[in-house]
């Protein structure tokens, strides 16, 4: 408890996407006669990581995932359709505009390579988040006031992303992480039965922090 995380640009954007490729589909004994969409999805994945590793700076921060892979219902057909979800996350506009860019071209020409389609479809699009300085410093000094021993440590900058730099790009913000850990099986099962709400599996809130929170807030 008590440590105060924070930053200038502490949150990467975050780009979500849905690649649906289409091909036509058939029965596996017959792929002569289809356009397998599983084949011509993984080529896109893999054109999607090359695009990261020879199109971007080694320096540059920026990741992609392909957390979703669909297709298909049965072992023997192949499927009409596959589906690729995922997110790209970036520090930096440009760099962020470039990637976005070349992924609506880079699926579709893949496809057409092998007599399929792709749609690209945007899912989020949340831009990174960036803290007003000056009212950094003022809630920080109202934090370090409020929280007993409080540990300011800067550098925040992570590769997550927050649907609160929605509200950020036309307020100032300042944006903490406060540390609330409860250390001691004894403090953590006082907390637990406590405040049961706070408690999710064998993790607890310190109950103190939400306290100081609401301080830091209303004199920040």
């Amino acid at each position: 408890m008590g440590t105060v995380r924070f930053g200038g640009v502490t949150m990467a954007s975050v780009y979500g996407f849905r690649i649906t490729v289409t091909g036509k589909g058939g029965h596996g004994s017959t792929p002569e006669n289809c356009v397998d969409p599983i084949v011509v999805a993984i080529k896109i994945h893999e054109a999607l990581e090359t695009l990261m590793s020879r199109e971007k700076s080694p320096f540059a921060e920026a990741v992609l995932t392909i957390g979703k892979f669909q297709a298909g219902d049965a072992a023997n057909v192949i499927p009409e359709q596959a589906v690729l979800e995922g997110t790209l996350r970036a520090f930096g506009p440009d760099r962020r505009a470039f990637l976005v860019d070349r992924i609506a071209q880079i699926a579709p020409a893949v496809a057409a390579t092998y007599r399929a389609t792709a749609r690209v479809e945007t899912l989020t699009d949340v831009p990174e988040l960036r803290n007003d300085d000056a009212l950094v410093r003022e809630c920080l000094a109202a934090a370090t006031a409020a929280i007993p021993n409080a540990n300011p440590v800067g550098g925040l900058h992570a590769m997550g992303s927050e649907d609160f730099t929605i509200v950020a790009q036309r307020v100032p913000t300042a944006y903490f992480m406060l540390g609330a850990r409860v250390d001691g099986e004894a403090r953590f099962a006082a907390d637990c039965v406590a405040n049961g709400h706070l408690a999710t599996g064998k993790s607890a809130c310190c109950q103190e922090i939400f306290e100081a929170s609401v301080v830091c807030v209303t004199r920040g």
